[in-house]
């Protein structure tokens, strides 16, 4: 049975056509979909590779490697699983950057999630990017998924807000502005167009507080402020606002604006977008004056 099994990973590497099979093993080589792959279940071995921009139907299991693209190299492209993709302990999933905006991508319809490293490369000329690699559903989880390699310094994987990873270029500020270039292109669709103290939407917060944030510094409804605040039915002092995720906020409360916010009352609040909400007990002895602070 072994050697059964080897010989389709090798039959299969390359693959371009249709092909519908019960449980597929792949225990070594390459399986390179290019189009559709129907299967019940397909186990990619800790020897094989799966590349491909073609649309995988069924469960995959992955100790091996995950390439999106056009087989080995840096041919861009984004490879479908209409099924769940589990990454066992030890797996690889690759991912190579042409510019900021174009680079390899697994869709999966339902979950992804489990133990992988993550292996980013760019090419020469790319610009910082703040892309989606894996785009899949609110069940998907990737806390056990952890950037790797010689360059791991310059990359951060986040969880985005519809349960995509993305993957963050740390490096690159060319004007020296406070701003990363990969903000600055996304927003600005260029490295010099913003600068840190500015307020592109007039909601009085400035471009570095937008970034700070996770706010959208072109749209004026897009600020972090409190959205609401009152007692609760036990008279307790309930705030409201509207979180990002990857972010951590504090509270500061004074019942005298003149002289300002002191320290905060509470720090370290986790974001549990879309909203997050904090009940102070202290205050409800008298007035205060609350303001939402995010930290770096």
């Amino acid at each position: 049975m072994p050697d059964r099994l080897l010989f389709v990973a090798i039959l299969l590497a390359g693959f371009c056509g249709q092909l519908h099979a019960g449980n597929l093993q792949v225990n070594g080589g390459e399986l390179d979909v290019g189009s559709t792959l129907g299967c019940s279940a397909l186990s990619v071995g800790p020897s094989a590779r799966l590349t491909g921009i073609g649309t995988i139907t069924g469960t995959v299991h992955v100790a091996g490697v995950v390439s999106p693209g056009q087989g080995s190299g840096t041919n861009i492209g984004t490879l479908t699983v209409n099924g769940s993709v589990s990454f066992l302990p030890g797996s690889i999933f690759e991912c190579h950057a042409e510019n900021h905006t174009s680079l390899d991508n697994l869709v999966v319809v339902n979950s992804a999630n489990g133990t992988c490293a993550v292996y980013v490369t760019r090419s020469p000329t790319a610009i910082p990017l703040h892309q989606s690699i894996i785009t899949g559903n609110p069940a998907s989880v990737y806390s056990s998924f952890s950037i790797a390699g010689t360059n791991s310094a310059h990359w951060r994987l986040e969880e985005g807000g519809s349960r995509n990873l993305l993957v963050t270029s740390l490096s690159g500020d060319g004007d020296g502005d406070s701003l990363p270039d990969w903000w600055e292109m996304d927003n600005f669709s260029s490295r010099t167009a913003a600068s840190a103290t500015a307020d592109a939407d007039g909601d009085l917060m400035n471009n570095r507080s937008e970034y700070v944030a996770g706010t959208d510094p072109l749209d004026k409804t897009s600020l972090l402020a409190i959205a609401s605040a009152g007692r609760s039915a036990s008279s307790d002092f309930v705030l409201s606002w509207h979180s990002v995720s990857n972010r951590t906020y504090c509270i500061k409360r004074t019942n005298d604006v003149i002289n300002g916010f002191s320290a905060p009352v509470v720090s370290n609040i986790a974001a549990s977008p879309p909203m997050n909400t904090y009940t102070d007990l202290v205050g409800t002895a008298q007035q205060y004056f609350y303001k939402v602070g995010v930290q770096e």
